[in-house]
């Protein structure tokens, strides 16, 4: 979004309006909404019909929320692309009561980023526990552990789209990622089949897509993907 030629891109509206508009959402949940509306009172009272450079934009918003965010402003301004990672879940029983839920979160990127990502953890009683998990840039491998005290259903990361992102399933079939491929991976899929469509060659998703279920992928959900929950029915997640 900072290169000098970007406005000879033919990708501009793609790089500045949708990239942007994502990448300024992912900066209000790194510093929260106090802190956000905050820098930008700052940065508007400061440039007020004057021109600002991103740095202005950075340098405000640290001098506001008194935190340093030259590392966020450099993968998401400087850098091309955005987080593809590869994602397995696993749900295992604790000895002295409970259950331990895990996402090993591997990054395909040749340069990893760091980010925070929402996971929805889905009990089998119906209820459900919203977390934010930090993820480090490290080496790309992140592995989030935790107790809970019900059986879990399903673990779901980022179901709102909030981070710019692709995800791919390490074990093909476990898509509610609770390390094993069972009826609830069956049923979850068979309830999404054909609600994602194609209309003139563009690609309209509805509130049921996700790409956790778009086994294939074909950006649709139908009997392709059913298929492979059925073929891998009884697989386990790797060790973690």
């Amino acid at each position: 979004m900072q290169a000098s030629n970007v406005y000879g891109s033919s990708k501009y509206v793609q790089i500045i309006y949708h990239k942007g508009a994502v990448v300024f959402d992912m900066l209000r949940r790194e510093l929260g909404d106090e802190e956000m509306f905050k820098g930008l009172t700052k940065y508007a009272a400061d440039y007020n019909r004057d021109y600002a450079r991103v740095i202005d934009l950075q340098v405000a918003m640290e001098q506001s929320s008194g935190r340093k965010l030259g590392w966020f402003f450099e993968q998401w301004w400087k850098r091309k692309g955005g987080i593809n990672i590869e994602l397995s879940g696993r749900v295992d029983p604790i000895a002295g009561g409970g259950w331990m839920a895990k996402l090993r979160i591997k990054q395909l990127t040749t340069k990893p980023f760091r980010f925070k990502l929402p996971v929805r953890v889905t009990y089998a009683d119906g209820t459900t526990e919203d977390r934010i998990e930090e993820v480090a840039a490290g080496d790309g491998l992140t592995i989030v552990s935790f107790k809970v005290d019900k059986p879990v259903r399903s673990l779901r990361p980022d179901i709102s789209r909030h981070l710019l992102r692709r995800f791919q399933i390490l074990t093909p079939g476990d898509v509610t990622l609770d390390g094993l491929v069972d009826g609830m991976d069956l049923m979850e899929t068979a309830f999404r089949t054909n609600r994602a469509v194609f209309y003139n060659n563009y690609f309209y998703p509805n509130q049921l897509w996700d790409e956790l279920f778009d086994s294939k992928p074909s950006h649709r959900i139908d009997a392709d993907d059913v298929d492979v929950v059925v073929t891998n029915a009884g697989g386990q997640a790797v060790e973690f």
